[in-house]
């Protein structure tokens, strides 16, 4: 069910990522084109992160990206939400990172905000988004771990 990401994930993932983000946040548009997420999964993402890919039959319906200290990024397609693979890559996430680690979601993504809340990660900070890209606001998350 996970696994980690190849290169040949890329487009795939960036699906995932674009789906994900159309439902779970209208109003926070994303900054960049289409194109540019797919170069971005296919350039960065996965040479620069610990990324991973959570498959139903096969087929690639999440993705997570982790550094040293945090999950830069975890989307699941819509049409498996609800169905534990977000979970899945949160509990690997843990396993990966025992001694802790940090995210950061939107203020307006009550949804993340209370699954991430449901595995054991707290609120530490709000921010008006003058650090991210979208300007948006948001809170960073802290699980503090097994250790």
């Amino acid at each position: 069910m996970i696994a980690r990401a190849t290169p040949d994930d890329a487009d795939a993932i960036a699906t995932v990522w674009i789906e994900s983000r159309k439902a779970g946040l209208p109003t926070v548009p994303p900054v960049h084109d289409e194109p540019a997420i797919r170069r971005w999964c296919a350039t960065h993402l996965i040479s620069h992160t610990a990324a991973y890919v959570g498959r139903d039959k096969g087929a690639i319906v999440a993705m997570m990206a982790l550094s040293d200290t945090m999950i830069e990024q975890l989307y699941v397609a819509p049409t498996h939400w609800g169905r534990g693979i977000g979970s899945a890559l949160v509990a690997h996430a843990k396993a990966e990172r025992p001694a802790g680690l940090s995210l950061f979601t939107f203020a307006v993504n009550d949804r993340a905000r209370q699954f991430y809340a449901a595995h054991g990660f707290a609120e530490i900070a709000h921010s008006d988004g003058a650090d991210n890209e979208e300007r948006a606001p948001d809170i960073l998350m802290r699980w503090e771990g097994t250790a």
